[in-house]
């Protein structure tokens, strides 16, 4: 029936949001090792999504907005 309710998670973060997109690059493993234990203790469990996101936004500045 129509008005029943709906079974599993419910949609939320980034995945079923419509402003974000999944995306793959290669990256070395030592690289990325390094960086998620680094995200995990030193950033308070930062998602690596997030980094990329912000590494992504800085590069695409104009060079002298960059400080």
């Amino acid at each position: 029936p129509a008005d029943s309710p709906k079974v599993g998670r419910p949609k939320t973060g980034k995945r079923s949001n419509p402003d974000y997109r999944q995306v793959s690059a290669w990256v070395r493993r030592d690289t990325y090792k390094r960086v998620t234990d680094r995200l995990y203790i030193k950033e308070d469990r930062r998602e690596f999504s997030d980094l990329v996101q912000t590494l992504l936004e800085v590069w695409l500045k104009p060079p002298n907005a960059i400080k």
